[in-house]
């Protein structure tokens, strides 16, 4: 296959997944679209998933293997997608896995629409094989929409999720707007996809459950440290500065409701860090004045949007009731 025939290039960065890359790869390999790239970021892995890698570039031309020392997630995406040849991109966790039919129907569906990003569903998945709707979404899926009403559309009817791994990207898209992930971050999918959405002229939501997400102890998603906690008020930071340049209402408000979303989501799961810690990271947010600004500048809210954006101006208050209702302490 040559390279000008890549119809999808798919990013997989890997770090330590030995035990569930080859149900990943499993479910590329045998993709109804054959037309496609691996490229696999193996991301410093200290166990045997380099091993399990090669083994499939035998049976598979189109995997391109990529080393690098331990740099994190984003990191890994960038640089898978700088060697991307495909029309469209995809990033795949490495430890969930695709329905075989996903990138030949989600392709010929972006090819007839002429999507910059198609938008998609899928299930939780646990070791018990127990399957879990991810998004329940009354969305449209004959509109296609410009961005910024899209993201409304999702916020509206409680459906935004900010996983990058429910959407495929055209390449010419994310590249023609500078779109790459924040390194050196956890969340940074709450930083990628707003941002994502707001630039993007034409997106279409398909609501077949395509991707399945397993459920592990010990990732990043599970697993909270101060410096989780750190990382989303650099993403805050990032997403304020870049509606400041855009200089729109509408948009402005969109970001604010993401930004209580995650603050009070923040807020219920800081019990599991020291109470000095947690306090001084919501200093930080009550003292950020770009935030507050923001605030000032954003169009009436929704009922339930602003019963949030009330409840988060007491975030010590939230701390200690869902401290109370845990048995974890500070």
């Amino acid at each position: 296959m040559k390279d000008n025939d890549i119809k999808v290039s798919v990013i997989l960065p890997a770090y330590n997944v030995e035990p569930y890359i080859n149900k990943c790869l499993d479910s590329l390999l045998n993709q109804s679209l054959k037309e496609i790239e691996i490229i696999v970021v193996n991301d410093g892995s200290t166990d045997n998933t380099i091993d399990v890698i090669q083994k499939y570039k035998k049976y598979f031309e189109h995997i391109l293997i990529i080393e690098q020392k331990n740099k994190g997630l984003s990191a890994a995406r960038n640089i898978g997608l700088k060697y991307a040849k495909g029309k469209y991109v995809f990033f795949l966790d490495s430890d969930d896995f695709i329905d075989t039919k996903m990138l030949e129907e989600l392709y010929k569906e972006c090819e007839i629409n002429d999507l910059d990003i198609i938008c998609f569903n899928g299930y939780y998945y646990n070791d018990s094989k127990d399957l879990k709707i991810i998004r329940e979404a009354n969305i449209d899926i004959n509109n296609i929409y410009c961005g910024i009403n899209f993201l409304q559309d999702l916020i509206n009817f409680n459906a935004y999720l900010p996983m990058v791994w429910l959407n495929m990207y055209k390449k010419e898209f994310l590249l023609k707007n500078k779109l790459c992930f924040m390194e050196g971050v956890y969340h940074e999918d709450i930083e990628f996809t707003p941002r994502a959405y707001i630039l993007a002229q034409k997106v279409k939501y398909n609501n077949k459950p395509f991707y399945y997400y397993i459920q592990r102890k010990g990732s990043i998603t599970k697993t909270k440290s101060n410096k989780n906690y750190l990382d989303i008020l650099k993403i805050i930071e990032s997403l304020i500065n870049f509606v400041d340049e855009l200089k729109n209402k509408k948009i402005n408000t969109l970001i604010y409701i993401i930004i209580t979303k995650v603050l009070l989501t923040m807020y219920k799961e800081m019990n599991c860090i020291a109470k000095n810690d947690a306090y001084y990271i919501i200093d930080c947010i009550n003292n950020n004045h770009k935030l507050k600004q923001l605030e000032k500048n954003i169009e009436k809210l929704q009922k339930k949007d602003w019963i949030r954006s009330t409840i988060i101006k007491f975030p010590k208050l939230i701390v200690k009731i869902y401290k109370i209702g845990n048995k974890n302490t500070y």
